[in-house]
């Protein structure tokens, strides 16, 4: 029984590998590939398995298919893991982001205050930030007096908040005809700090399922951000996590690098789903929300933030502006 049970394993891992490897060529296999570590974990006890069972080729194949899908992941945390520790801090003027899906009007205000009180960012996105989120951002003004947002755009739903003046702004606008589903929430601020210009730019993406919609709202932050400045930073909710293939394509296509890696945001732990039953959510295990900067730019510290109500938690970027 346990043979059999090994080798059905077997062909599911193998069913698997080829839906998640596929999706570098379909963007709809790629969906599987934001579960990679639980494929990870999975293909690595069928290994295990066929280990006590003694079916080397059943052992052989499953730790080929394990280590495939863990290579996404070590590639991902090694870096960090090697790096992060050694590099001294480099000077520069110091600039603080906070990234946030704040989850509408059912974020906690308050909370929220006392975080950006706290934390003193120079910048602030804001992601799910509807109209009936005004009186929420009215909370922010005396830290974050200067905000620009998309109220007026049905399919828009970010707003960004400073401690600088802008010195220009942009929303993005669908092009006509355009449909629906490829509308993407973009949009950037420029202030200087102590006399270096900024550009922060925000922006929430669909879910990956289905994916025509996500990958055309890729597509459209890929034309506007081809050229971006080394003095850019990119913030926001990307419904993506760092080992699928469309946010590891759209990274290698702009001049920014992503410096959140594998930190999971998503979902909050007292996060709860409804649907027919309600569940509770057992804590954060994907991240969605990720921080991209530009050549100029180094990082500091990168952190996840406190809950505050939202079913994400923010993200918070201590950075240097090299000059």
């Amino acid at each position: 029984m346990l043979r059999f049970l090994v080798w059905v394993g077997l062909v599911g891992a193998m069913l698997a590998s080829l839906i998640s490897f596929g999706g570098y060529w379909w963007p709809s296999f790629d969906s599987i590939n934001h579960f990679r570590p639980f494929l990870f974990v999975g293909f690595a006890l069928v290994a295990a398995i066929g280990l006590l069972a003694r079916l080397r080729l059943a052992f052989a194949l499953s730790l080929f298919l394990a280590l495939a899908q863990g290579w996404f992941l070590i590639a991902e945390i090694l870096p960090e893991a090697h790096f992060g520790s050694i590099a001294a801090e480099p000077a520069g003027v110091p600039l603080k982001v906070i990234s946030f899906n704040m989850l509408d009007k059912r974020v906690d205000a308050e909370g929220l205050a006392r975080m950006v009180e706290r934390e003193r960012p120079d910048v602030l996105v804001l992601i799910e930030a509807w109209p009936n989120t005004a009186h929420v951002l009215a909370k922010l003004k005396p830290f974050l007096p200067y905000r620009l947002d998309c109220f007026s755009a049905h399919f828009c739903d970010v707003a960004i908040l400073a401690r600088h003046p802008f010195t220009n702004t942009y929303v993005w606008d669908p092009p006509a005809g355009e449909p629906r589903e490829n509308n993407v929430s973009l949009m950037s601020v420029t202030f200087e700090k102590d006399g270096i210009p900024v550009t922060v730019w925000g922006t929430h993406l669909d879910w990956p399922v289905p994916a025509r919609g996500q990958t055309m709202q890729f597509e459209a932050m890929r034309k506007d951000l081809q050229d971006a400045g080394p003095n850019t930073i990119l913030a926001g909710d990307f419904n993506s996590t760092p080992w699928s293939f469309a946010l590891q394509r759209f990274g290698a296509a702009i001049p920014l690098r992503r410096i959140t890696r594998a930190m999971p945001t998503w979902p909050s732990e007292k996060a709860v789903f409804r649907g027919r039953n309600t569940v509770r959510a057992f804590g954060p295990f994907m991240p969605l929300d990720h921080i991209f900067i530009g050549k100029a730019i180094r990082k500091i510290d990168v952190r996840r933030g406190p809950y505050l109500g939202s079913d994400h938690y923010p993200v918070i970027a201590d950075l240097k502006l090299i000059n």
